[in-house]
């Protein structure tokens, strides 16, 4: 018997589009396989008003919602929080590159992506990111990265001339300033101002390459924006971070994707992360309602879409009537090149987004969530040190091939296919 039938119904696996229109009332589950617990609109059987499902009476007649029809559950992470046999599969921390993983209890299988058995995660998963309940979440960027790294990454903009009447950006060079919140030898005159749409931006399966980076090196600024002149030529990585580089990074927390010094404390401005922080979650300012009236929910895909090309989204949070919203990564790797390369760019239509880092969510119900799953990061921190032998994380894929080593990476991606 289901945990449906022992309830007296009202509960159902909902697709990602029901989710698009809920509301996460709490966090619940065991301990290494907490989920979010949500609220979807609700048709009311008196006269039909379809309401929110953070409210409990009918907006319209004032009738009460009836039993847990707005309630969306997931059976097996259900079945877990009961205490029951459930899904077996639990949270492990990897002690060699800091992120989570998952394992099974019973035939020891693991993986880097979450179960959709497991549910949603939580509505803050605090420092550790959770990933998204969905199947090939993370191993698509796994199989792109490899159709990347197959070919010379190409030029985004032309080389500077020789007359010095075409000037090319400069990386890190110089000093940071902590003042200005820069290097010395970058330009200081800003040609982009607030609301102004950027000049350029990176496309992905035009412009991601394989380049002179070696598998220790950090990410390209200009290829993040679009506009790196040196295409293959370039000592930076011209792709987006895997899961592999991901670990990587945080082995050196205070540096970020990029290699730039983190800040030492929080700021209000998008750019370079807090090193204090865990900077998995973007505040996108600057949206507009107009096209979306007839549909919120494309509201929120249209964010969902656009972001996702930088790395795995772990939730999306439209606020409406605010006409903002909350972009929250898996991993901060992910968050701090998405920063840059969405800063002041547009969506499905003719917006120009402002984007920063968000600050802690206030809602009780996130700073929950986020309690809970700092805790529960300790114990699977735990499990991993004394399973590592039984539970080790899944293998890896192989890191990218530099110039020198062409016949490899035809090998590599011959594999992949």
């Amino acid at each position: 018997m289901s945990h449906a039938s022992k309830r007296g119904g009202g509960f159902a696996a909902p697709a990602s589009k029901s989710l698009a229109s809920s509301v996460v009332s709490a966090t619940a589950g065991p301990v290494g396989a907490s989920f979010a617990v949500v609220q979807r609109d609700w048709t009311c059987g008196a006269c039909n008003n379809v309401n929110s499902g953070r409210y409990k009476k009918c907006a319209r007649c004032r009738e009460g919602v009836r039993g847990d029809e707005s309630m969306v559950w997931h059976e097996g992470a259900v079945t877990a929080a009961m205490g029951g046999e459930g899904h077996g599969w639990r949270e492990a921390l990897d002690p060699e590159t800091h992120t989570i993983y998952y394992f099974h209890q019973k035939t020891g299988a693991t993986t880097w992506e979450r179960p959709e058995a497991m549910g949603p995660a939580p509505l803050n998963t605090g420092w550790f990111g959770r990933g998204a309940a969905q199947a090939g979440a993370q191993s698509k960027y796994d199989r792109l990265d490899a159709e990347y790294v197959a070919r010379p990454a190409p030029r985004q903009a032309e080389p500077p001339s020789a007359d010095g009447s075409a000037a090319a950006p400069l990386e890190g060079a110089g000093e940071f300033n902590i003042w200005y919140g820069r290097h010395e030898g970058q330009h200081w005159l800003q040609k982009n101002g607030k609301g102004d749409k950027a000049e350029a931006r990176c496309v992905l399966k035009d412009h991601a390459g394989h380049s002179k980076a070696t598998p220790e090196s950090y990410f390209c600024l200009w290829f993040a924006k679009g506009i790196c002149h040196r295409g293959s030529s370039c000592r930076f990585h011209h792709r987006i971070p895997t899961v592999v580089d991901c670990g990587r990074l945080e082995k050196d927390p205070t540096k970020d994707v990029f290699g730039r010094m983190r800040r030492a404390q929080p700021s209000d401005t998008g750019g370079i992360s807090c090193i204090h922080d865990a900077a998995r979650t973007i505040y996108v300012g600057g949206l507009i309602r107009g096209p979306y009236e007839s549909d919120h929910d494309a509201l929120r895909e249209a964010c969902e879409r656009h972001f996702s090309e930088w790395g795995e989204i772990e939730s999306v949070n439209v606020v409406w009537r605010l006409a903002l919203a909350f972009v929250r990564f898996r991993f901060r790797s992910n968050a701090e090149f998405a920063i840059e390369a969405m800063a002041n760019q547009s969506l499905d239509h003719e917006e120009v987004v402002t984007l920063k880092w968000a600050r802690e969510d206030p809602n009780p119900v996130a700073k929950e969530a986020a309690a809970r799953a700092n805790a529960d990061a300790v114990v699977a921190a735990v499990a991993a040190v004394e399973n590592a032998a039984l539970r080790p994380p899944p293998p890896r894929p192989a890191p990218p091939l530099t110039d020198e080593e062409p016949s490899k990476r035809l090998q590599l991606t011959s594999d992949a296919s």
